[in-house]
Protein backbone atom coordinates (compact mmCIF):
# COMPACT_ATOMS: atom_id res chain seq x y z
CA UNK A 1 0.00 0.00 0.00
CA UNK A 2 1.68 3.68 -0.87
CA UNK A 3 1.67 6.03 1.39
CA UNK A 4 -0.12 9.26 2.16
CA UNK A 5 2.92 10.99 0.97
CA UNK A 6 3.50 8.51 -2.36
CA UNK A 7 -0.44 9.50 -3.36
CA UNK A 8 0.59 13.16 -2.71
CA UNK A 9 2.91 12.91 -5.13
CA UNK A 10 1.04 11.34 -7.84
CA UNK A 11 -1.60 14.28 -7.45
CA UNK A 12 -1.44 16.59 -10.98
CA UNK A 13 -3.25 19.91 -11.03
CA UNK A 14 -3.89 21.36 -15.01
CA UNK A 15 -3.24 25.13 -15.94
CA UNK A 16 -4.01 27.08 -18.92
CA UNK A 17 -6.08 25.67 -21.09
CA UNK A 18 -6.05 26.65 -24.75
CA UNK A 19 -6.99 25.96 -28.37
CA UNK A 20 -5.15 25.90 -31.73
CA UNK A 21 -6.70 24.15 -34.90
CA UNK A 22 -9.54 22.42 -33.12
CA UNK A 23 -7.11 20.72 -30.49
CA UNK A 24 -7.07 21.46 -26.52
CA UNK A 25 -3.89 21.89 -25.17
CA UNK A 26 -3.01 21.94 -21.29
CA UNK A 27 -0.46 22.54 -18.77
CA UNK A 28 0.31 19.52 -16.30
CA UNK A 29 1.98 20.32 -13.38
CA UNK A 30 3.20 17.33 -10.68
CA UNK A 31 5.44 17.36 -7.47
CA UNK A 32 9.04 16.11 -8.58
CA UNK A 33 10.00 14.11 -5.00
CA UNK A 34 13.82 13.36 -6.54
CA UNK A 35 14.33 17.31 -6.93
CA UNK A 36 12.01 18.64 -4.40
CA UNK A 37 10.30 20.55 -6.94
CA UNK A 38 7.47 20.57 -9.56
CA UNK A 39 7.60 19.93 -13.32
CA UNK A 40 5.43 21.12 -15.65
CA UNK A 41 4.71 19.56 -19.05
CA UNK A 42 2.83 20.70 -21.83
CA UNK A 43 -0.15 17.83 -23.12
CA UNK A 44 -2.74 17.40 -25.21
CA UNK A 45 -6.42 16.26 -24.95
CA UNK A 46 -7.16 13.25 -27.63
CA UNK A 47 -10.04 11.34 -26.62
CA UNK A 48 -11.30 12.53 -23.50
CA UNK A 49 -7.35 10.93 -22.65
CA UNK A 50 -3.87 13.75 -21.88
CA UNK A 51 -1.28 12.83 -24.50
CA UNK A 52 2.14 14.42 -22.93
CA UNK A 53 3.81 16.85 -26.22
CA UNK A 54 6.59 18.39 -24.16
CA UNK A 55 8.23 17.48 -20.94
CA UNK A 56 9.75 20.02 -18.40
CA UNK A 57 8.69 23.31 -19.69
CA UNK A 58 9.38 26.55 -17.88
CA UNK A 59 6.42 28.68 -19.60
CA UNK A 60 4.28 28.13 -22.71
CA UNK A 61 2.73 31.33 -24.88
CA UNK A 62 0.51 30.83 -27.43
CA UNK A 63 -0.88 33.03 -30.19
CA UNK A 64 -3.90 32.19 -32.77
CA UNK A 65 -1.21 30.11 -34.63
CA UNK A 66 1.61 29.24 -33.13
CA UNK A 67 2.71 27.63 -29.75
CA UNK A 68 5.77 28.64 -27.77
CA UNK A 69 7.51 27.16 -24.84
CA UNK A 70 10.61 27.70 -22.46
CA UNK A 71 12.35 24.84 -21.98
CA UNK A 72 16.40 24.29 -20.60
CA UNK A 73 16.61 28.33 -20.37
CA UNK A 74 15.60 28.46 -24.37
CA UNK A 75 12.76 29.43 -25.97
CA UNK A 76 10.66 26.99 -28.31
CA UNK A 77 8.40 26.89 -31.21
CA UNK A 78 6.09 23.22 -30.93
CA UNK A 79 5.44 21.34 -34.18
CA UNK A 80 3.01 18.99 -34.51
CA UNK A 81 4.22 16.86 -37.22
CA UNK A 82 7.71 18.09 -36.92
CA UNK A 83 10.64 18.25 -34.66
CA UNK A 84 9.86 21.54 -32.58
CA UNK A 85 12.23 24.71 -33.58
CA UNK A 86 14.42 26.39 -30.90
CA UNK A 87 14.51 29.81 -31.57
CA UNK A 88 17.11 30.69 -29.05
CA UNK A 89 20.77 30.48 -28.31
CA UNK A 90 20.76 32.23 -24.74
CA UNK A 91 23.88 31.63 -21.91
CA UNK A 92 22.28 34.13 -20.19
CA UNK A 93 18.75 33.51 -17.96
CA UNK A 94 15.67 33.94 -19.55
CA UNK A 95 12.95 35.42 -16.83
CA UNK A 96 9.56 36.07 -19.38
CA UNK A 97 8.72 35.39 -23.12
CA UNK A 98 5.89 37.05 -24.52
CA UNK A 99 4.62 36.67 -28.13
CA UNK A 100 3.25 39.57 -30.13
CA UNK A 101 0.08 39.53 -32.12
CA UNK A 102 1.70 39.61 -35.21
CA UNK A 103 2.65 35.79 -34.92
CA UNK A 104 5.94 35.75 -35.64
CA UNK A 105 8.08 37.72 -32.91
CA UNK A 106 8.76 36.87 -29.29
CA UNK A 107 9.61 39.48 -26.74
CA UNK A 108 11.82 37.89 -23.62
CA UNK A 109 13.49 39.00 -20.96
CA UNK A 110 17.81 38.07 -20.39
CA UNK A 111 18.72 38.44 -16.70
CA UNK A 112 23.27 39.23 -16.65
CA UNK A 113 25.07 39.12 -13.57
CA UNK A 114 27.50 41.57 -14.03
CA UNK A 115 30.08 41.87 -11.80
CA UNK A 116 30.42 45.30 -9.72
CA UNK A 117 33.25 47.39 -7.86
CA UNK A 118 34.18 45.60 -4.79
CA UNK A 119 33.40 47.02 -1.22
CA UNK A 120 35.55 47.17 1.82
CA UNK A 121 33.70 46.68 5.71
CA UNK A 122 34.81 50.25 6.38
CA UNK A 123 33.10 51.58 3.01
CA UNK A 124 29.40 52.86 2.88
CA UNK A 125 26.95 50.22 1.99
CA UNK A 126 26.62 51.40 -1.37
CA UNK A 127 22.91 51.87 -2.88
CA UNK A 128 21.63 48.85 -4.95
CA UNK A 129 18.54 47.09 -6.32
CA UNK A 130 19.23 43.97 -6.30
CA UNK A 131 21.81 41.50 -4.81
CA UNK A 132 22.44 37.70 -6.48
CA UNK A 133 25.53 36.58 -5.35
CA UNK A 134 28.23 37.81 -2.97
CA UNK A 135 32.22 36.53 -3.61
CA UNK A 136 34.24 37.57 -0.28
CA UNK A 137 37.91 39.18 -1.47
CA UNK A 138 41.00 37.62 -1.30
CA UNK A 139 42.02 39.58 2.31
CA UNK A 140 38.53 38.73 4.19
CA UNK A 141 37.90 42.54 4.68
CA UNK A 142 35.18 42.97 2.06
CA UNK A 143 33.22 41.52 -0.98
CA UNK A 144 32.30 41.76 -4.20
CA UNK A 145 28.78 41.27 -5.43
CA UNK A 146 27.03 41.07 -8.72
CA UNK A 147 24.16 42.76 -9.39
CA UNK A 148 22.06 41.48 -12.59
CA UNK A 149 20.89 43.71 -15.24
CA UNK A 150 18.37 42.72 -18.11
CA UNK A 151 17.80 43.03 -21.50
CA UNK A 152 14.55 43.28 -23.27
CA UNK A 153 15.29 41.08 -26.30
CA UNK A 154 12.98 39.88 -29.17
CA UNK A 155 13.16 36.87 -31.46
CA UNK A 156 11.52 35.63 -34.72
CA UNK A 157 10.19 32.65 -35.76
CA UNK A 158 13.54 32.35 -38.47
CA UNK A 159 15.89 33.01 -34.91
CA UNK A 160 16.77 36.39 -35.93
CA UNK A 161 17.68 37.30 -32.19
CA UNK A 162 17.63 41.05 -31.40
CA UNK A 163 18.68 43.04 -28.32
CA UNK A 164 15.80 45.86 -27.98
CA UNK A 165 17.44 47.72 -25.16
CA UNK A 166 19.39 47.10 -21.74
CA UNK A 167 18.44 48.03 -18.01
CA UNK A 168 20.05 48.64 -15.32
CA UNK A 169 17.31 46.94 -13.14
CA UNK A 170 14.62 44.00 -13.22
CA UNK A 171 12.22 44.43 -16.02
CA UNK A 172 8.74 42.77 -16.38
CA UNK A 173 6.80 42.40 -19.46
CA UNK A 174 3.03 43.48 -18.47
CA UNK A 175 1.84 43.84 -22.28
CA UNK A 176 2.91 44.45 -26.01
CA UNK A 177 1.12 45.13 -29.09
CA UNK A 178 3.96 45.31 -31.09
CA UNK A 179 7.76 46.67 -30.77
CA UNK A 180 6.45 50.55 -30.75
CA UNK A 181 3.63 49.46 -28.15
CA UNK A 182 5.71 47.54 -25.07
CA UNK A 183 4.41 47.95 -21.72
CA UNK A 184 6.89 47.61 -19.03
CA UNK A 185 7.42 47.17 -15.14
CA UNK A 186 10.84 48.27 -13.69
CA UNK A 187 11.43 46.86 -10.55
CA UNK A 188 12.78 48.55 -7.31
CA UNK A 189 13.37 46.58 -4.29
CA UNK A 190 13.44 48.19 -0.63
CA UNK A 191 16.71 48.33 1.27
CA UNK A 192 16.42 44.56 2.50
CA UNK A 193 15.55 43.05 -1.00
CA UNK A 194 12.57 41.97 0.33
CA UNK A 195 9.42 44.29 -1.16
CA UNK A 196 9.14 45.26 -4.70
CA UNK A 197 7.67 48.21 -6.27
CA UNK A 198 6.66 48.51 -9.81
CA UNK A 199 7.16 51.42 -11.98
CA UNK A 200 4.53 51.15 -15.35
CA UNK A 201 6.03 52.76 -18.35
CA UNK A 202 5.73 52.69 -22.01
CA UNK A 203 8.53 51.98 -24.33
CA UNK A 204 8.96 52.15 -28.18
CA UNK A 205 11.71 50.61 -29.57
CA UNK A 206 11.84 52.55 -32.80
CA UNK A 207 12.69 55.55 -30.90
CA UNK A 208 14.40 54.00 -28.15
CA UNK A 209 11.50 56.40 -26.35
CA UNK A 210 10.65 55.00 -22.44
CA UNK A 211 7.89 57.26 -21.16
CA UNK A 212 7.18 56.82 -17.36
CA UNK A 213 3.42 56.24 -16.48
CA UNK A 214 3.16 55.88 -13.06
CA UNK A 215 4.85 56.80 -10.12
CA UNK A 216 6.40 54.51 -8.10
CA UNK A 217 5.99 56.82 -5.01
CA UNK A 218 2.65 56.77 -4.90
CA UNK A 219 1.27 53.52 -6.39
CA UNK A 220 2.54 49.72 -7.28
CA UNK A 221 1.28 48.52 -10.77
CA UNK A 222 0.86 44.54 -10.48
CA UNK A 223 -0.36 44.33 -14.10
CA UNK A 224 -1.25 46.31 -17.14
CA UNK A 225 -2.74 45.55 -20.31
CA UNK A 226 -3.28 47.52 -23.71
CA UNK A 227 -6.89 48.19 -25.02
CA UNK A 228 -6.68 46.77 -28.84
CA UNK A 229 -9.44 48.79 -29.84
CA UNK A 230 -8.66 52.36 -28.41
CA UNK A 231 -5.35 54.08 -27.61
CA UNK A 232 -5.95 53.33 -23.87
CA UNK A 233 -4.51 50.82 -21.38
CA UNK A 234 -5.64 49.35 -18.35
CA UNK A 235 -3.52 49.01 -15.16
CA UNK A 236 -4.02 46.86 -11.87
CA UNK A 237 -2.40 49.14 -9.38
CA UNK A 238 -2.43 49.18 -5.24
CA UNK A 239 -1.83 52.72 -3.06
CA UNK A 240 0.80 51.92 -0.73
CA UNK A 241 -0.84 54.48 2.04
CA UNK A 242 -4.47 52.52 1.59
CA UNK A 243 -3.21 48.98 0.00
CA UNK A 244 -6.39 48.98 -1.90
CA UNK A 245 -6.97 47.84 -5.67
CA UNK A 246 -8.11 49.67 -7.94
CA UNK A 247 -8.67 50.13 -11.92
CA UNK A 248 -7.34 53.15 -13.88
CA UNK A 249 -7.64 53.89 -17.58
CA UNK A 250 -5.19 56.00 -18.96
CA UNK A 251 -4.91 57.70 -22.45
CA UNK A 252 -2.67 56.59 -24.79
CA UNK A 253 -0.50 59.44 -25.92
CA UNK A 254 1.88 58.64 -29.01
CA UNK A 255 5.10 60.38 -28.61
Amino acid sequence: MKSLTEHLFEIKSLTNPFVIDGQIFITVSQADSENNSYRHDLARVIDNQLETVVTDITDVQVTNEHIFYLKANQIYQYFEHSEDKQLTRQSEIITQILPLPDDEHILYVAQITASQPGLNVDQKRPQIHQVSQLTYKADGKGFIFSQPQFELRSVDVTSNDRLLKQFEQEIQIADARSEQKILLMLVDYDKDGLGQKKQLVDFDYRTDLTRIISDKTMVMVDEAIYNPRVQQFCSLQKTPLFQTDACHNYSYIRC
